[in-house]
């Protein structure tokens, strides 16, 4: 029974399994809501297509290792919908629509946009049309639901509130039909890759996996710079090194205070690795 009838949407691509960022960043605040809120889980399958239109049959499996996670960390069905875009024709069709009204000068000043853009061409790599109007599907998308909240991560932001530039354009220029939703973020906005990059990406190369077992968690961690800068490397085991620029210590402060023993399997294999490897260095 939900405490509150305001109703919730949020999602993710499907482009392949999820890491700690995301848990940090979305799960966890997830897990609160499902019993608070109406909730709706979008798998964002449609906008999934912009990386990887070439290869659907890799867009179908990350459908499935998204469901796989999302249930491991205690999402459940029966509290909240899971919804597979590409399911709801409604999506795109909204999206269609509120691409009439979009301006194309406000796309180019989409940080986040800009910053995915950049990551393609770099790699040489052509931006789809399709890619580069995802914020508008993203905003079809929440406010089809009709969604009072929508938990994101801090790199999410711009496209809130460009849903709702778009839902108030719409509401003038035609009737009062979308409502405004709020951004609701999470405890920990966003978590360090294991290279010391800004951010944990599975297109960087640099996560820690929700399915990733202990042996693999633990190879993960001791292969990490003690300095991730590189201006203050440890010469020898008995230096202690630089916390501020080691990412392994953001990652015990955000599982520290997170709920993971109350998931799954794959909490519990974090949990495990972290405790050790937080106890070795107390020792130490």
């Amino acid at each position: 029974m939900h405490t509150t009838s305001r109703a919730i949407l949020t999602g993710m691509r499907p482009t392949g399994p999820l890491h700690l960022g995301h848990y940090f960043g979305a799960l966890e605040n997830w897990l609160k809501l499902q019993s608070e809120y109406r909730c709706s889980f979008l798998i964002a399958d449609y906008q999934a297509l912009g990386d990887y239109a070439d290869d659907v049959k890799r867009i179908r499996s990350a459908v499935r290792d998204v469901t796989l996670d999302w249930l491991s960390v205690g999402l459940d069905p029966a509290a909240a919908n899971f919804v597979v875009q590409s399911y709801v024709p409604e999506h795109a069709e909204l999206a269609m629509l509120l691409g009439m009204i979009a301006k194309l000068g406000e796309l180019n000043r989409n940080p986040t946009l800009k910053s995915e853009t950049a990551r393609i061409e770099a790699t040489g790599g052509g931006v789809s049309v399709g890619f580069y109007t995802y914020p508008v599907s993203q905003a079809a998308d929440i406010l089809l639901s009709r969604a009072d909240l929508v938990p994101v991560g801090e790199d999410q932001l711009p496209h809130v509130e460009y849903t709702r530039l778009l839902a108030r354009r719409f509401n003038t220029t035609y009737s009062d039909v979308f409502s405004m939703p709020d951004v609701l973020l999470g405890r920990v906005g966003r978590l360090r890759g294991l290279d010391g990059r800004a951010k944990m990406s599975k297109s960087l190369g640099n996560a820690i996996y929700l399915a990733d077992d202990v042996t693999e968690v633990r190879r993960k961690v001791r292969r990490m710079r003690s300095d991730a800068t590189g201006q203050a490397p440890r010469m020898s085991s008995d230096e202690p090194g630089v916390v501020e620029t080691n990412p392994v210590f953001d990652y015990l402060d955000a599982i520290r205070g997170a709920p993971l023993c109350q998931g799954g399997l794959r909490h519990d294999r974090i949990w495990q690795c972290s405790s050790e490897g937080e106890n070795r260095a107390r020792r130490s």
